[in-house]
């Protein structure tokens, strides 16, 4: 068999649609993947499949199991429009219809999360649909239930490879030698929970790679849609199975890498861990303290984290896989979506923190817009401590500072220096700050419903600003009044405070 085809075409239509292709433009899929190459034309999109890797995992004649499984797939869930598969110069193309790519949970599409949980629910109505079909039919088929394989309106798109158990042939496309590989595989497809896992699972990976942009999303997201799992099992046993495991965590011998349960309990218990954290940002004027600010305090109170705001943003860039430079994806993300831009920051950021330490201080927040985007994502949690003092005094102590060793790291003192060059400087690191706004950060009070952060000379102040013109140990004696305000804001956080 050299073609199967659908919608009354022909193999000669199919040839004549790849020859109008251009696909020298087309982006080269991941290696792992199924597909190749791709391409489209006049409202049909063609795809050149991987047969090399096929021919590996599946041995017999996969044209004619891709029918069978469309054909039946298409009794039970909405599934785009295959056009047909043909053999043509030796490589294997598959014809669909083309889809709007606004309707795609990819290309950065920015969707509201009642949306995204719409579409949840229709693919867990999708599953049991396939669980009854199985029933009824004795016939076991499944389809992909990453959540990215369907447009936002419930179309499956994504058909290869075929997920149809054939009992006179292994039909299961697993890497035979690889046992764990098989399990994972089986368990995704065919098992109700682990195929309903997986597309939490594959929603969870799909905001943290800014594969798409969910709005408003809430802080409970994840209770959310394991209720909506919860809800969706109608077997009870199968139900009692599923809160175990997501309490109790897998049996030994049901363990594999990758397993969904376990990436969602590690996600519940990292979300757990912090949200019991308060998040400080430091700003405030230059050389007015702030690194030493900062490093007095994380020495001083054992309870604080420091992570510095440059070390997580490239964190967030590599899981994103950018074929931008670092700097381009950084300019492209704020302008295109600030919110979406730190919701990825606050996610990583949820990654790197310590589990022991109470409160994690970050340095140095430069943008009065992003410091609002903070605050809708974080809310009460999140603290801005501004770090202020009389120009004379930044000048003077900077140029003291430079005319020295450095105590921390290998900074040799620079005696050329002069008060002019210090003052220079100074005084353009500060325009630097304030085209970002960096000097509005002290104007910032809370709305009156204070569900945002508005700029204003009137209201209850938002950051908490400590002026530093006084002596080393005035200033410390201001620091550490401020942790106490922190804590006390918070009781659990105030009996769990540790001091050295």
């Amino acid at each position: 068999m050299n073609c199967v085809l659908f919608d009354n075409l022909t193999y000669s239509d199919l040839c004549q649609i790849l020859s109008t292709l251009d696909f020298s433009k087309s982006l080269r899929a991941y290696p792992t993947s199924n597909c190749l190459i791709k391409g489209e034309k006049n409202g049909i999109f063609c795809k050149e499949l991987n047969l090399n890797k096929i021919s590996k995992l599946y041995y017999g004649d996969y044209l004619l199991l891709f029918k069978k499984y469309y054909i039946i797939l298409k009794q039970i869930l909405p599934v785009n429009n295959i056009l047909g598969l043909a053999f043509i110069n030796n490589s294997l193309y598959e014809f669909s219809e083309n889809i709007d790519k606004t309707k795609f949970l990819d290309e950065g599409n920015n969707f509201e999360f009642w949306q995204i949980r719409k579409l949840f629910n229709k693919i867990l109505y999708y599953i049991n649909n396939v669980l009854a079909f199985k029933e009824k039919s004795g016939i076991d088929i499944s389809f992909e239930t990453a959540i990215w394989n369907f447009t936002i309106d419930g179309l499956l798109f994504d058909l290869d490879p075929p997920k149809l158990l054939l009992k006179h042939e292994d039909s299961t496309f697993t890497r035979k030698e690889d046992e764990n590989h098989k399990k994972r595989t089986i368990y995704r497809s065919f098992n109700e929970i682990g195929m309903k896992t997986n597309l939490l699972v594959t929603f969870i990976l799909g905001m943290k790679h800014n594969s798409f942009i969910v709005k408003d999303l809430p802080s409970n997201y994840l209770g959310i849609l394991i209720d909506d799992i919860i809800i969706s099992i109608n077997n009870i046993k199968v139900k009692q199975k599923f809160l175990k495991d997501l309490t109790f965590g897998i049996s030994k011998d049901e363990k594999f890498l990758g397993h969904p349960i376990e990436i969602i309990r590690e996600e519940k218990k990292m979300m757990e861990n912090f949200s019991k954290k308060r998040i400080i940002f430091v700003a405030g004027t230059s050389e007015s303290g702030k690194s030493g600010a900062i490093n007095y305090l994380k020495d001083t109170h054992n309870c604080i984290q420091h992570i510095k705001i440059r070390d997580v943003f490239p964190k967030v860039y590599a899981d994103t896989a950018s074929a931008l430079s670092f700097e381009e994806w950084q300019d492209y993300e704020e302008n295109r979506d600030l919110n979406n831009f730190w919701r990825l920051f606050v996610n990583k950021l949820s990654e790197m923190v310590d589990q022991d330490k109470d409160i994690i201080i970050l340095d140095t927040m430069y943008g009065v817009d992003g410091m609002k985007e903070l605050y809708k994502i974080l809310q009460n949690r999140v603290e801005l401590l501004y770090i202020d003092a009389p120009i004379e005094m930044r000048i003077i102590r900077e140029y003291n500072r430079l005319r020295t060793n450095s105590i921390r790291g290998t900074r040799k003192a620079d005696l050329s220096i002069t008060i002019e060059e210090v003052t220079e400087r100074t005084l353009k690191k500060d325009e630097k700050k304030n085209k970002k706004g960096a000097n509005l950060l002290k104007k910032l009070v809370y709305s009156c419903n204070s569900n945002e952060l508005i700029i204003s000379d009137n209201g209850i102040k938002f950051p908490y600003i400590v002026e530093n013109d006084g002596t080393l140990e005035e200033f410390y004696i201001k620091l550490d009044n401020y942790i106490e305000y922190v804590l006390s804001k918070d009781s659990q956080l105030g009996r769990q405070k540790k001091w050295n």
